[in-house]
């Protein structure tokens, strides 16, 4: 993850290996000009990585998974940006194998609004969206998101847009296969609308989903690029075309 502090800084996340055994999710701050500033090394699991990283005033929010033996948690931290120490963390366990992770970031006017794949009671995995608030920590929201067939679900990319406020997310949710969904959801936390978007490939299946979110500044618009599969030819039809989708409120 890679973002910007208001006075041009350079904000990353990613891992950096602490041993020969063990990694560590790190964050660093560089100037404009590429002078290092700060290095936070978080490492409270065998292997932690930052996916996704977002500067507001005072405060640097990342965003990953921590990794214990053969299961990894959705995982949110706040950084002070000044020297960043942790001035919180957000953990969503699962169960032993279960891959979790929080995997994109979105800046709302009075808080932080987080997407990825947590696990929910009965559920392999949920496309997961929280609001926290970014100076403590504190969940405003938390709003898990599944499919008719709720085995399979992941968030992959979130928005707010500037017109409405709303949080809108991308991802894939399971239906009758993997299909491209978003969801849009009010300021508050409650789903406004959602859409799904299949490719025209008939196999059960068919895998489609999106990987990047954009909003329109001028209107109530996102526009989304992934994938959807729309024939069944090649090793178990999961052929996939390049796809680009924009919806206007739903």
């Amino acid at each position: 993850g890679i973002t910007t502090a208001g006075n041009g800084d350079i904000i990353v996340g990613g891992i950096t290996q602490n041993g020969v055994t063990s990694g560590g999710a790190s964050v660093f701050r560089f100037t404009a000009a590429g002078s290092f500033v700060w290095q936070q090394i978080i490492h409270k699991g065998l292997s932690d990585t930052i996916r996704a990283v977002s500067w507001r005033r005072g405060v640097v929010v990342a965003a990953g998974n921590l990794s214990e033996s053969n299961s990894s948690d959705f995982f949110v931290i706040g950084l002070d940006e000044n020297d960043g120490h942790e001035l919180w963390d957000y953990l969503s366990p699962g169960i032993e194998n279960s891959f979790l992770s929080a995997l994109a970031i979105a800046l709302a006017p009075d808080g932080v609004v987080v997407t990825g794949v947590s696990e929910e009671a009965q559920v392999l995995s949920a496309f997961q969206v929280v609001k926290l608030n970014p100076e403590t920590g504190v969940v405003l929201w938390n709003l898990p998101h599944t499919g008719i067939n709720p085995l399979y679900n992941e968030g992959h990319a979130v928005v707010v847009n500037p017109d409405t406020g709303a949080v809108v997310v991308t991802g894939f949710t399971q239906n009758t296969s993997l299909d491209l969904t978003v969801v849009s959801i009010t300021p508050e936390g409650t789903e406004a609308w959602r859409k799904v978007v299949s490719g025209v490939g008939l196999r059960i299946d068919r895998i489609d989903a999106a990987l990047a979110l954009a909003a329109d500044p001028r209107g109530r618009c996102e526009v989304m690029g992934g994938y959807t599969q729309n024939t069944s030819v090649g090793l178990l039809g999961v052929v996939q075309d390049f796809t680009l989708v924009k919806v206007c409120d739903g």
